[in-house]
């Protein structure tokens, strides 16, 4: 019996997300994580959720998206 296996070359997304202090506080392949994280370093309002939501959709890998937020900030770095 033969099999035919074959694959994609995908390749992921990866986030690294850069805390208030210049530290990095997390790495991820999800966006959804990404909020999670950013949630634990930043209070944010339902409207900084939406935009941050929005800026992770729209990021390209080797961008970055940042978030200053009462007057503290992260930044997320977007590799492959």
């Amino acid at each position: 019996m033969l099999v035919a296996l074959s694959y994609e070359d995908s390749t992921m997304t990866v986030y690294i997300i850069e805390g208030v202090l210049g530290s990095v506080v997390g790495r991820t392949d999800s966006t959804e994580e990404v909020q999670r994280i950013v949630l634990g370093q930043l209070a944010l309002s339902d409207k900084a959720q939406r935009t941050l939501r929005n800026k992770l959709a729209a990021a390209k890998p080797g961008g970055r998206v940042n978030l200053d937020y009462g007057g503290s900030g992260v930044t997320i770095h977007v590799q492959e």
